[in-house]
């Protein structure tokens, strides 16, 4: 057979089901990359659509005063702080990529796995716009909160840190309960 797993008693999300040479990668495996591909995939396609259909500063009221697409471009981090530091961004950036795939590594939690995948394609979508242009692209304005302007991949990476806090509660919640029992 030559398979890295047998194939009884092995959980369906741990059977190989891409193999190249000796590199076999399961179910749960490659679905964890495509997610954080689609995530990449869509924050790319909305950046490109904003930055080729309007113009640096224009906005166009959603639902006027309460969400706007509004095209910026920010050269430095979240809440436009530390203008113009691309290469320590993108060295930052290319560590927390090493975290994320060394944490999906140690876990089995699917949960904790979306979430991680999540947080992958947001980060490799901002790094892309780090790398390409040098600075991030972003258009979703929610202006009823006076909220700084953000992206697809600032969304999905908040998404994903909030939802492993809520995870590893609920996670260290369970385990509580099982040692009082």
């Amino acid at each position: 057979m030559g398979d890295c797993l047998p194939e009884s008693g092995v959980a369906a999300d741990l059977r190989p089901v891409i193999h190249w040479g000796r590199l076999s990668i399961g179910r749960g495996e490659a679905m964890f990359y495509v997610g954080a591909l689609l995530v990449w995939l869509v924050d790319w396609l909305t950046k490109y659509w904003v930055s080729h259909s309007m113009e640096l500063g224009q906005t166009i009221p959603v639902w006027p005063g309460v969400f706007h697409i509004t095209y910026h471009e920010n050269a430095g981090a979240a809440f436009s702080m530390l203008q113009n530091q691309r290469w320590l961004f993108v060295a930052v950036t290319l560590v927390v990529i090493a975290g994320i795939l060394s944490a999906k590594r140690r876990t089995r939690r699917r949960s904790t796995r979306i979430a991680l995948a999540l947080l992958l394609g947001g980060a490799v979508g901002n790094l892309w716009d780090r790398l390409v242009i040098g600075r991030v692209i972003d258009f979703l304005d929610v202006r009823i909160i006076h909220f700084p302007i953000f992206n697809v991949a600032d969304s999905c990476i908040t998404i994903a840190v909030a939802w492993m806090v809520v995870d590893a509660l609920l996670a260290g919640r369970t385990v509580h309960k099982e040692k009082e029992s």
